[in-house]
């Protein structure tokens, strides 16, 4: 019976052992480290604030036109200075871009191309419309806003436009071909905010453009059945005034 007791003893201290040492082989065990995932980087354009336009506008021509027409054989040239004018026509503007501070912007507008309609001046007053034609002209500005009056964010900058001739029709001058061409350009205006993110907007922009006609004219006296050729300088140095609303994101 002795030797029974003893070996249940035994084997009782054993038991005890090896659950004791249970939790020493767990805190033995090397650590698991959960690694966290790398924070995403901001996005280079969450630094600038985006902003879209939208309005109507209109566009004042300052223009003249001059024209050399080469007359056949030894007759040589003839050189005519104020002969037609450009209409004042309407327009839808459009305009998107961002704040790269709070205080410059840079954009880029346009709007659906209007029909300019060329007349006759001085001596082609009579012969009417001249010709037609359907130019855009996209704009790359960079502005200067001031921020120091409240909800009122006057501003001014230059730019650079490209006149595209879409099309071009003949009415007194026959097969007109109107060259498409690039101008410097003043910017001014005022933002006005009605709420943190819409505002109103009134937007003047100066053109300086200078393209080139080329185009065909009916001859006159001796010449008169035929149609001769003519090269103009079309300076319309248009003025943009646009009206409009915004939104700033």
């Amino acid at each position: 019976m002795y030797s029974t007791m003893k070996a249940g003893i035994v084997g009782m201290l054993l038991a005890l052992g090896a659950i004791a040492a249970v939790p020493a082989s767990a805190a033995d065990l090397p650590s698991t480290t959960v690694t966290p995932p790398a924070p995403i980087a901001p996005s280079f354009f969450q630094n600038f604030a985006f902003y879209t336009r939208i309005g109507g506008s209109g566009v004042f021509s300052d223009s003249h036109i001059s024209s050399v027409t080469t007359l056949p054989g030894p007759f040589g040239t003839v050189s005519s200075h104020g002969i037609g004018s450009v209409g004042s026509v309407a327009a839808l503007y459009l305009e998107s871009g961002m704040y790269l501070t709070p205080n410059v912007a840079v954009g880029l507008s346009g709007g659906y191309p209007p029909t300019l309609t060329v007349s006759g001046r001085n001596s082609l007053a009579p012969a009417g419309t001249l010709a037609q034609a359907v130019v855009g002209l996209p704009i790359a500005r960079i502005t200067y806003h001031l921020t120091n009056f409240g909800p009122i964010r006057p501003y001014a900058g230059v730019g650079i436009g490209y006149a595209i001739v879409y099309h071009d029709s003949g009415a007194y001058l026959q097969y007109p071909a109107l060259k498409s061409k690039a101008a410097f350009v003043l910017v001014g205006g005022v933002d006005y905010d009605i709420t943190p993110h819409w505002s109103v907007f009134v937007d003047i922009k100066k053109i300086f453009l200078d393209q080139t006609l080329a185009a065909q004219v009916p001859g006159t006296g001796p010449f008169t059945g035929m149609l001769l050729p003519t090269t103009a300088s079309v300076r319309t140095d248009p003025l943009l005034a646009s009206l409009g609303i915004g939104y700033r994101f």
